[in-house]
């Protein structure tokens, strides 16, 4: 089947990888000058990661012997020894060092694609097609996103290697075999490279089955290895989790989880770090049936077709996509179900096909102008979307933009705007967040610290208890009575918001009578807490009975009026009483 190959070497071949170069350069460079984004792995990656800002026998033996942020990857965090011990956490630095290792991941996945049939424009523009798509702005732009570039590059560069041998046990074979493994421990998600490569003989070098099996069982061996070693490690820091849609199904999560990255992959104009979780918005079903049906046509067309160069090249990219998305497809759930990078090494079979569809297209001019205009648009979005990783308040910004329905980039926002000293901002991200998921204590703590950081502020407060108070918190939100032993807490210690916020949570959860609020209400006039007397008036659930209390009432909402006629434009929304100060 790969009788047709053309031969790797002339000029052309060296233009083309110039062409990919400068695609690259002109595409991720958007996104070098930004600085690292703390709030996103690079923190804990680069920044306060002692193993990968110095070159030492201690760090060695801690990245090779250790696992590090539930996963083992020594290679990815070695990797940067290539440039942090020397110029410190620099982001642009960093960023131009990701942008360079790609444009020579590219040249391996042309060459690869050139052995595996494609002629030179084809191949190019294959490259192209996945070497500018928007997914690969983790991997380029985002400095913690280097693994990716690593285990594609060496992964592709395996899989070159192979198809350059004659012999399952010469060579060329070997060094296959340890660039995959060297791959593998960039990131585990290339294990299913071997299965490919099997594929890879099969379907287009028309070698037997179990010769190709043969060759590829040592790496099938340290695939299975390695695999039952990370679903060890996931599953020891908490990493798997069961999860399902809203109709408490988990057979629809598989194919849901194929049809998002598909359809991300042809359509990326919502990319985002982090997505909706299942278990906040249920897998929709139109656009998966729809997906995984065009899929299951496709791959029916391909094997029906598989005796011509067309089909067999259709089948294998389409294979191979499905084949390198399986770790990640939550067959074994994942906490994060969806991620852009989950794409990056698939997307390789995809563009594949494309290429293939090239090469066989009766008019090839029409079909380079077509694919030549679907990477100038990728190009753009992709360039677009690099400048949102220039600062953590852009990334998330966009990433809530993107996905208005994921919890954790609601609460990721608030939490660079709480940093930033924008408690408002952080507050209308964090009540996002409390909309989204409301069962998700994570939401309801992170708003208190909000609450906490802004009385500090407020009253002149010690600024020490906010992560802390969060924490008891979220630990007592179903406890009335030991909610309002912490609302005490923090009333002795002088704060408002935060008080009223964990008793509110406190009454929600064992209601009382309006004549009780009316008495606590009264009982604070008195000790003149007039502000904790507000907030009991503000729960009861009809007007108060008590005449002090409704004169009370009565005499604040003439003092707002006042006020609003004095102060507020005739277009402003009107300030109401009583109010409750929970989101």
């Amino acid at each position: 089947m790969m009788r047709d190959e053309p031969r790797l070497d002339g000029r052309g071949e060296w233009i083309a990888r110039g062409v990919l170069a400068l695609s690259a350069v002109a595409t991720f460079g958007w996104g070098v000058p930004g600085q690292l984004v703390s709030t996103w792995d690079d923190g804990r990656f680069l920044i306060d990661n002692p193993d990968t800002t110095e070159v030492s026998l201690r760090a060695l033996r801690s990245i090779v012997l250790g696992v590090h942020f539930q996963a083992y990857h020594p290679l990815h965090l070695l990797s940067y020894w290539m440039d942090v011990p020397w110029v410190g956490t620099h982001g642009p630095t960093i960023h131009a060092v990701n942008v360079a290792l790609w444009c020579v991941v590219l040249g391996v996945v042309q060459a690869l694609f050139r052995r595996l049939g494609l002629a030179l424009v084809p191949a190019t523009l294959a490259t192209l097609l996945f070497g500018v798509h928007t997914v690969h702005v983790e991997a380029v732009t985002w400095a913690t996103g280097r693994k990716e570039i690593f285990a594609i590059g060496l992964a592709s560069a395996s899989a070159l290697a192979h198809l350059t041998s004659t012999r399952w046990d010469d060579r060329r074979a070997w060094l296959a075999r340890v660039l995959f493994v060297l791959a593998a421990l960039a990131k585990t998600t290339v294990l299913p490279l071997p299965a490919v490569l099997t594929l890879a003989d099969v379907v287009l070098r028309r070698r037997p089955v179990r010769e190709a099996l043969r060759g590829q069982l040592p790496s099938l061996v340290v695939a299975m290895g390695l695999g039952l070693a990370v679903v060890t490690i996931w599953s020891d820091h908490h990493m798997i989790r069961g999860s399902g849609s809203a109709r408490g199904d988990t057979s629809w999560l598989v194919p849901g989880t194929v049809a998002h990255h598909l359809l991300t992959a042809l359509w990326p104009a919502r990319t985002s770090p982090l997505y909706p979780l299942t278990r906040e918005a249920p897998v929709a079903f139109l656009p998966t049936w729809i997906a995984c049906g065009l899929l299951a046509a496709a791959l029916a067309w391909a094997w029906r077709a598989r005796r011509s160069a067309l089909g067999a090249r259709a089948l294998f990219g389409i294979a191979t996509f499905l084949l390198l998305l399986a770790p990640v497809s939550n067959v074994v759930p994942l906490y994060f179900q969806w991620q852009d990078r989950y794409l990056c090494f698939p997307l390789i079979g995809l563009a594949f096909v494309a290429g293939a569809l090239v090469q066989a297209a009766p008019r090839p001019a029409l079909a380079w102008g077509l694919v030549g205009l679907a990477v100038l648009g990728l190009g753009a979005r992709t360039a677009q979307y690099a400048v949102a990783w220039r600062s953590d308040v852009a990334l998330w910004e966009n990433a809530v933009g993107a996905q208005p329905r994921s919890f954790y980039a609601w609460i990721k926002l608030g939490e660079v705007r709480r940093d930033a000293g924008q408690l408002a901002g952080a507050l209308r991200a964090y009540a996002r967040a409390i909309e989204v998921a409301p069962g998700l204590r994570l939401g309801h703590a992170a708003f208190l610290s909000a609450l906490i950081r802004r009385d500090e502020m407020r009253f002149h407060l010690p600024s020490d208890r906010a992560a802390l108070d969060a924490q008891r918190f979220m630990e007592r939100m179903d406890d009335s009575v030991r909610l309002r032993e912490l609302a005490g807490e923090l009333a002795e210690a002088g704060y408002r918001d935060g008080v009223t916020f964990v008793l509110g949570r406190a009454f929600d959860v064992e209601p009382v009578t309006d004549e009780q609020f009316e008495r606590a209400a009264l009982t604070q006039l008195h000790r003149q807490n007039r502000w904790l007397a507000r907030f009991y008036v503000s729960r009861l659930r009809r007007p108060p009975l008590m005449p002090e209390l409704q004169r009370y009432v009565a005499a604040q909402r003439a003092r707002l009026e006042r006020e609003r006629d004095a102060a507020v434009p005739v277009n402003a929304p009107a300030r109401t009483f009583p109010s409750d100060p929970t989101p």
